[in-house]
């Protein structure tokens, strides 16, 4: 009896041990263990007071926050729908998968080509992340990342959301720039006056009575 004692011991062993790995691996492929070189995220979007992009070509782009509202090279507010856009990304994408050993000297060297630079920091501009984003993967599910300091590349994906994340940072100026043409409060407005030249009788005046505005054609003759 005293016999079958250790063969059984060694097999809760095993057993147990089989099942660590499989839940190691697990938790390895979905990203649940924190390792440094895989935290990419950032818990609260809301501390991010700046971002710094800066493409190979010697471009850059600096978004700064100001109240509400986002500033690009402390000229241009930016569009608002777009920055969520950004802003999503930085709190929300995760780990797709691993690239495999072989792949990842071509996808380190592929960065270092061709890779745009990001970097992100707090209310005290202290950084809180610096990563580099590569190319999509060849199937369009995810992006080559890495982060600063590290040699070990990932794919990186936003859950729910098919395809790359490059093209959210791979945009020109007129593209993160707010669309708005005129910026006023509509309490603000006493008149306006549309004039098509070519279509005079379709051009109008509004003056504005209390809470309501009165129309009239621009050309007196258009009501005759």
């Amino acid at each position: 009896m005293q016999k079958l004692w250790k063969p059984v011991i060694l097999l809760v062993i095993l057993s147990g041990l089989a099942w660590w790995l499989y839940q190691y691996n697990r938790n390895v492929q979905s990203g649940g263990i924190n390792m440094p070189d895989r935290d990419f995220t950032v818990t609260n979007t809301d501390d991010i007071q700046k971002i710094f992009i800066a493409f190979r070509d010697g471009e850059t782009l600096t978004f700064t926050r100001e109240g509400k509202s986002w500033i690009i090279n402390r000229q241009y507010k930016a569009d608002d729908a777009v920055m969520i856009h950004l802003i999503n990304v930085f709190g929300k994408m995760k780990m797709l998968y691993i690239p495999p050993k072989p792949a990842v000297k071509n996808i380190v060297e592929s960065i270092g080509k061709n890779g745009i630079k990001v970097e992100l920091y707090d209310r005290k501009d202290n950084k809180m992340k610096v990563f580099y984003v590569g190319t999509d993967t060849q199937a369009g599910d995810g992006t080559h990342m890495i982060l600063e300091g590290y040699a070990q590349p990932y794919v990186m994906h936003l859950p729910g959301l098919l395809g790359g994340l490059r093209s959210r940072f791979e945009q020109p100026l007129r593209n993160y720039r707010d669309k708005a043409v005129f910026e006023y409060k509509p309490e603000e407005i006493s008149e306006i006056t549309a004039v098509y030249h070519k279509d005079m009788n379709s051009s109008f005046h509004l003056t504005r009575k209390g809470n309501s505005f009165d129309i009239k054609p621009v050309d007196p003759l258009t009501l005759r």
